[in-house]
C-alpha cells in the first residue's frame, strides 16, 4: 500500500515538472519570435533611415554645387557691374572736370561800342575747344553748373557784363583814378550759374570809353563745377 502511494507521488511530480518545462519552453519560444519580429522591424527602419540619409546627402551635394554656381555667377556679375560703374565714373569724371577754358587779350582794344562783344584773342586753355577766339563766345558743351571769371583793365572807365544768350548775369566796372597813360584801373567779377548745353556765354561792353588797355591783364575764364544732365 505504501509502495503504491509513493509511486503515485513520483508520477504526479514528474507530470508537474514536465508541464512546467513545456510552459517555459513555450514562453521562451514566444520571446524568440517577438525578438525576431522586433529585430526585423528595426532592420527595416534602419534601412529606411539609411535610404533617407543617402537622399539627404545627395540633395545636400546638389545644393552645394548650385550654391557654388550662384556664387560664381554673382562674382562675375559683380565684377562686370564694378567695371561698368568704373567706366561710368571715369566718363563722368572726364566730362565734369574736362570743361574749362581761359583766354586773354594780347593787344589794346579801342573804339568799342556799347554792348559789343569783347574778343579775347589768346587762348591759354580750352579743353574741349568750346571757346571761339574769332567772336569771343564760349558755347557750353554740356548742361551744368559753371563758374565764370573775368578781369578788365582800363586807362579811363569801362563797364562790362557777362551774358548768356544775350541775358546779363554779372557786371564789372573798371575806373582809373586819373585818366592818362601811366594810370590803370581794373575790375574783376565771378559768376556761378547754370548754363544749358549749346548756350552762348561772352563778355561785352556796357558803357564807358570804349577801350580796354593793359593787354594781358584782360582775361576771361570758365569751368564746369558739375554736370546737370
Amino acid at each position: 500500500m505504501f509502495g503504491v502511494w509513493l509511486t503515485g507521488i513520483f508520477f504526479v511530480t514528474i507530470t508537474i515538472s514536465a508541464s512546467y518545462g513545456d510552459d517555459v519552453i513555450e514562453s521562451l519560444q514566444f520571446d524568440v519570435v517577438f525578438l525576431k519580429t522586433q529585430m526585423k522591424e528595426l532592420t527595416t527602419k534602419l534601412d529606411k533611415s539609411n535610404i533617407l540619409i543617402d537622399n539627404l546627402t545627395k540633395r545636400l551635394e546638389v545644393s552645394e554645387k548650385r550654391n557654388d554656381e550662384l556664387n560664381t555667377q554673382l562674382s562675375s556679375t559683380g565684377n562686370c557691374t564694378h567695371s561698368q560703374d568704373r567706366k561710368r565714373l571715369l566718363l563722368s569724371g572726364s566730362t565734369s572736370t574736362g570743361v574749362a577754358f581761359s583766354v586773354r587779350l594780347t593787344k589794346q582794344l579801342t573804339g568799342l561800342s556799347a554792348h559789343q562783344a569783347v574778343v579775347f584773342d589768346m587762348v591759354v586753355t580750352d579743353t574741349l575747344q568750346a571757346y571761339n577766339n574769332n567772336d569771343g563766345i564760349f558755347a557750353a558743351p554740356i548742361t551744368g553748373m559753371y563758374v565764370f571769371f573775368w578781369t578788365t583793365a582800363v586807362k579811363q572807365y569801362e563797364r562790362t557784363q557777362l551774358l548768356v544768350n544775350g541775358v546779363p548775369y554779372g557786371y564789372a566796372s573798371a575806373d582809373a583814378a586819373n585818366d592818362g597813360d601811366t594810370d590803370y584801373g581794373s575790375a574783376s567779377q565771378i559768376v556761378v550759374l547754370k548754363v544749358n548745353k549749346n548756350q552762348h556765354v561772352w563778355i561785352s561792353t556796357l558803357s564807358g570809353s570804349g577801350a580796354l588797355d593793359g593787354y594781358n591783364d584782360n582775361t576771361f575764364s570758365g569751368w564746369l563745377l558739375y554736370p546737370l544732365e
